[in-house]
């Protein structure tokens, strides 16, 4: 009776440990989340890497150099492209009738509605709303 007495008590502090964790980690925006994941990704593939290639701790300090350089460039690019698809919807937005704007809004509305019941089935994040329209 005493064991089962402790391992409830246990069962409470670990659900309510996980529960506040849980209600934390909400906290955290999203893009925070994201970045500590591709974080996270990058270390276990550098350390895969590493091991499964022999390298060297002035190899892996290289490719450390080498990446952090591109992926400054690759951010740079990226905002740069984000730039050029909002440009771009300014321009479409000035060739469509009202109608046709109208109509357009609700065929994204719906394509947004039937990507995230796809996702939302997948339990996974629906990507930001694309129509390249």
């Amino acid at each position: 009776m005493k064991i089962l007495g402790q391992l409830a008590l246990a069962s409470m502090l670990l659900f309510g440990f996980t529960t506040a964790n849980a209600q934390q980690a909400s906290k955290h925006s999203k893009k925070q989340s994201q970045e500590v994941n591709t974080w996270l990704k990058k270390q276990d593939f550098q350390k895969k890497w590493k091991e499964e290639l022999g390298l060297t701790d002035e190899q892996t300090t290289q490719i450390q150099t080498i990446r952090a350089k591109r992926a400054e460039e690759l951010k740079a690019l990226r905002e740069q492209i984000i730039t050029l698809k909002k440009e771009e919807r300014a321009e479409l937005a000035q060739v469509y009738t009202p109608e046709q704007k109208e109509k357009l809004e609700r065929m994204k509305s719906a394509r947004k509605g039937k990507m995230q019941k796809h996702y939302k089935h997948q339990k996974r994040r629906a990507p930001k709303g694309r129509t390249g329209m």
